[in-house]
């Protein structure tokens, strides 16, 4: 391991080792995709549950998400139709 040297004010030579500053990279993990969406179910505990009106709400958020992002402007997800 390399050694960096310091003077300290009484010009006594101290040894400090050098730590490196990145880590190893350890190799990436495969990504393995769920064979069919009955096992992405088991996954997640079972059948999503949705309601209409609780359906409409995430539409309306996401559809005001997006009109905002491209307006750069405040979009209210009760105003959009």
């Amino acid at each position: 391991m390399p050694v960096t040297r310091l003077l300290l004010m009484v010009n006594l030579p101290v040894e400090i080792p050098s730590i490196p500053l990145v880590a190893p990279l350890s190799p990436p993990m495969p990504f393995q995709p769920p064979e069919t969406s009955s096992s992405l179910t088991s996954i997640i505990g079972g059948q999503p549950r949705l309601d209409g009106p609780t359906g409409k709400a995430v539409l309306q958020s996401t559809l005001a998400a997006l009109q905002s992002a491209a307006t750069g402007k405040e979009v209210r997800p009760v105003d959009v139709k």
